[in-house]
């Protein structure tokens, strides 16, 4: 069975929210804004993408509004305790997204060892067919969004220096948190390192800035015998706030998930919006335009540039 599953743990005081969400909403703004994107997450892998079954994991039991409108589409919800086995430090900026290892922990241990399964953040869209991920894990491999920093990119330098503190060598790729997909004893695998490493870092002193994709990267350069395949086929990070990295690529080499970080509080709210209108998801148009992706056709000055060029012809 090909299962796609996201996760939320509902934040108890605003040191608690990621810096992005932070700046413009409170604890009660942000429980809205994530139980809405966890929902168009797991409902457009389901509809868009074909996923066989829907899982969202919460720390906290739904109100009976947001409870239902899951219900009503067949995700199932799961409730998994916050523990701290995965919490490196409880004052980090992004300590929060680390409840994703618990998340997984529960939902593995709900499923069969074979079943495939595709975690997802919450700030994802799927608008096509999930079924060559599905494929390419079958074969026994992890599946994981390589953010292609370089050797020297600020944030992989921490992750690096991080590895080094821990084990005195290694090189990690930077693996982003967004997308882990394989099948369920190999993510397991891949969860026990998480903890292993997790358990190091808290008895280590002088990390940086420690946070999932930081545990993610240092565990997978421990795991031996799995083969890692870079997932950059089929997810990819538009940044559409500021700084605005956007391309036509999501039209026109077009990926199957899209990630959009800065829309959370915007775009998946419009899509959201519109489903409860319709009873429907809207098509890639509509997504691409409240997601302020950037128009398909070229500037008008280059186009005409190019029209007066074939008149002289």
């Amino acid at each position: 069975m090909n299962i796609v599953c996201t996760s939320f743990k509902f934040p108890v005081a605003e040191k608690e929210l990621v810096p992005n969400i932070r700046r413009f909403s409170n604890v009660e703004q942000a429980n809205d804004i994530y139980l809405r994107c966890s929902f168009i997450c797991l409902l457009s892998a389901i509809k868009n993408g074909g996923a066989d079954r829907a899982i969202f994991v919460t720390d906290t039991p739904l109100d009976e509004q947001w409870a239902s409108v899951f219900r009503n589409e067949n995700i199932e919800v799961i409730i998994a305790e916050s523990t701290d086995r995965f919490v490196v430090d409880s004052q980090a900026e992004w300590n929060i997204t680390q409840y994703k290892y618990e998340a997984m922990c529960r939902v593995c241990s709900k499923l069969d060892p074979t079943d495939n399964l595709l975690f997802l953040d919450s700030d994802t869209i799927t608008v096509e067919s999930l079924a060559d991920i599905y494929t390419e894990i079958s074969d026994g491999s992890l599946m994981l969004y390589d953010t292609r920093h370089s050797y020297s990119h600020p944030a992989r330098k921490r992750i690096r220096e991080n590895c080094m503190l821990l084990f005195g060598e290694g090189n990690p790729v930077h693996w982003g948190g967004e997308f882990i997909a394989g099948n369920v004893k190999k993510v397991m695998e891949f969860l026990s390192e998480c903890c292993d490493i997790a358990a190091r870092m808290k008895d280590t002193q002088g990390l940086q800035n420690v946070a999932d994709e930081h545990v993610t990267s240092i565990a997978i350069t421990r795991l031996t015998g799995i083969k890692i395949r870079n997932a950059s086929a089929y997810i990819y990070r538009f940044w559409t706030g500021d700084p605005y990295i956007v391309s036509t690529n999501y039209y026109f080499d077009r990926v199957v998930i899209w990630h959009l970080p800065a829309e959370k509080a915007s775009g998946f709210k419009e899509v959201y919006q519109y489903y409860k209108k319709h009873a429907v998801l809207p098509n890639v148009d509509f997504i691409a335009k409240v997601s302020r992706m950037p128009t398909i056709h070229a500037p008008l000055s280059l186009r005409i540039r190019r029209r007066l060029k074939k008149l002289k012809k």
